[in-house]
């Protein structure tokens, strides 16, 4: 049974910082981790180039990995993480698709705050992971009272459903309670075998 979205207050930096910590020492500790001196550097120049600053949990949360390779080992159910790197890849590729889809066509008006619904890529959605079928997990940087949820990005739909979490510290609050509970997160029971996490359906 899914929990409902909401973390009570605690959404902030440092619960991403103690919930990441505690994820990875419960076993997710396959997800490649940058190197300090990089990390700050990698920020400052994604930033620069997206045009605006991540939200503070979002670049704490690039502080502690570098995204992992398949979703075995990753923190978000159902998806891979991914590193800087690869959210300016995609961030790129659907922002020259999303600005190609507004010129060619009429769309629906997009919700001008955070968690609402948007019909084609926007350049303040920051992927953050993916599952493989060319659809994204993304933060929200929209205004509003949900800025910084986490939403699905469908490659065909757009973002349409709500938001799957308030925030990164409401993801890692319920992945740490999935660890120590076997409850599973949005349908997926956490499973680690040898030493390797991974996603099985509920």
């Amino acid at each position: 049974m899914d929990r409902a979205v909401g973390c009570g207050g605690e959404c902030s930096a440092t619960t991403v910082d103690r919930g990441h910590r505690l994820a990875l020492r419960q076993r997710a500790g396959h997800a490649r981790r940058p190197a300090a001196a990089r990390r700050a550097a990698r920020l400052r120049e994604a930033e620069e180039e997206i045009g605006f600053s991540m939200p503070a949990e979002l670049a704490e949360w690039w502080q502690l990995h570098d995204g992992t390779d398949t979703e075995a080992s990753s923190l978000l159910p159902g998806y891979y993480m991914h590193g800087v790197s690869e959210m300016l890849n995609d961030w790129r590729i659907w922002r020259d698709v999303g600005l190609e889809v507004y010129l060619d066509q009429v769309q629906p008006e997009d919700s001008p705050e955070a968690g609402g619904p948007a019909y084609a890529f926007r350049p303040d959605f920051l992927p953050i992971g993916g599952d493989g079928a060319g659809n994204n997990i993304f933060v929200d940087c929209r205004p509003g009272a949900r800025h910084a949820c986490l939403m699905d990005y469908d490659h065909e739909a757009g973002a349409l459903q709500p938001p799957l979490y308030a925030s990164l510290a409401d993801l890692l609050t319920q992945v740490s309670h999935a660890f120590r509970t076997g409850e599973p997160v949005r349908h997926r029971t956490p499973v680690v075998s040898e030493g390797r996490l991974s996603w099985d359906f509920a």
